[in-house]
């Protein structure tokens, strides 16, 4: 399956919300990774949703903490909103900053303390 590369970069929808997710201070860092297809998402993955890195592909997907394909680790955050019902797509995510925890989904305890040994700081 090919995936969809044209969703490259926050997109001018998401940056107001980016404005209210990233704190300043320590500078945020990305990087390109693939979103696995989920049809049964049918609403875009939001800019802020916590992201775990599925084992068996190496793909992303939104973190899980009671699921058992490596997305119970939180692992990075989702930079731009990305419509995946169709398609993996090719997507920018956070992997160090410090981010307001208000601004993410899917974020709870286990999220945090898995964020925070990947140096993603997330504060209330």
């Amino acid at each position: 399956m090919a995936v969809v590369k044209d969703n490259y970069g926050p997109d001018e929808t998401a940056i107001g919300k980016l404005k209210h997710l990233v704190i300043d201070g320590l500078p945020a860092a990305t990087w390109p990774v693939t979103l696995a297809e989920d049809a049964a998402l049918t609403d875009d993955v939001v800019a802020g949703t916590v992201l775990g890195k599925i084992t068996a592909s190496g793909k992303y997907a939104p973190y899980d903490d009671t699921a058992d394909d490596g997305t119970e680790d939180a692992v990075c955050i989702l930079a731009q909103d990305a419509n995946v019902s169709t398609g993996d797509r090719y997507v920018t995510a956070y992997m160090m900053g410090e981010f307001r925890e208000g601004a993410l989904t899917g974020i709870d305890a286990n999220g945090k303390a898995d964020l925070l040994a990947n140096k993603i700081f997330v504060r209330g």
